[in-house]
């Protein structure tokens, strides 16, 4: 747009490409994703319960399936393209849930992460070369909003990239659920939440590998331990202070 208003000026305009995108950082895109992830499960919970007694259970089904699948994905696909193109606005959403659509298949929240990242590349580059070869702006809507999202989502398909980072994200809960059923487990996994809060690894660590334990609408056993170590006696803190508040007179 520089460009077409400098011509129609009669100056000149010299492009520049746009320099290297430091990676995301995966923990602080999983943590803005926390109250869509808490809603997807609270949800999947709840029409579970009504499966029983519903007439409509194909219905109450197909409705899970599309929470546990569909929704976190293309969620954070879309939190990550909007963080890294947070200048191509709606353009850049739109290739988003294009490109997050081989990430639904799995129900893999990290390969979302991945179809959003690569979209948010593909976006600028695109939007860079079109107007470099004065590509009308309709046709640049078309290229940037659908020919960058699809050609993500198929790239991501043919190197099964989804299915790979679901399988990791599987086996990461498998083998937290199974070095749980050790005597102790669960005493030193509380030890290490205790002093990892105190050292910075909750938002970098525990928070986003509970995430990823709720990916498919799940429970999670770090949530579990991170409710006994830190919110239970956070909670108890905060019930003491109400109930004997501490005042300058009685200090």
């Amino acid at each position: 747009f520089a460009h077409a208003l400098a011509v129609d000026l009669g100056g000149s305009y010299q492009f520049h490409s746009p320099s290297g995108t430091a990676a995301p950082k995966l923990g602080s895109i999983l943590d803005a994703c926390l109250p869509a992830f808490l809603g997807v499960v609270v949800s999947i919970h709840i029409l579970k319960t009504m499966e029983d007694s519903a007439s409509t259970f194909a219905t109450l089904q197909l409705l899970v399936d599309s929470l546990g699948s569909y929704v976190l994905p293309t969620l954070t696909a879309v939190i990550v393209t909007r963080a890294y193109s947070h200048q191509h606005s709606d353009i850049a959403i739109m290739s988003s849930i294009l490109a997050s659509s081989s990430s639904c298949a799995t129900g893999s929240v990290i390969s979302g992460v991945a179809a959003g990242y690569l979209t948010s590349i593909g976006v600028q580059y695109m939007l860079y070369t079109c107007m470099r070869y004065s590509i009308p702006a309709t046709m640049t809507n078309v290229i940037l909003g659908g020919g960058v999202g699809s050609l993500t989502s198929i790239i991501l398909h043919l190197l099964q990239l989804p299915t790979l980072l679901a399988w990791v994200t599987a086996t990461l809960r498998s083998v937290l659920v199974a070095g749980t059923n050790f005597p102790g487990a669960g005493f030193l996994i509380g030890i290490v939440f205790c002093y990892g809060s105190k050292v910075g690894w909750y938002h970098a660590l525990f928070l986003p590998l509970i995430l990823m334990e709720m990916e498919i609408g799940g429970a999670s056993v770090l949530g579990a331990v991170d409710e006994c170590t830190l919110v239970m006696v956070s909670a108890g803190i905060c019930a003491g202070n109400l109930s004997l508040p501490h005042t300058k007179e009685a200090s």
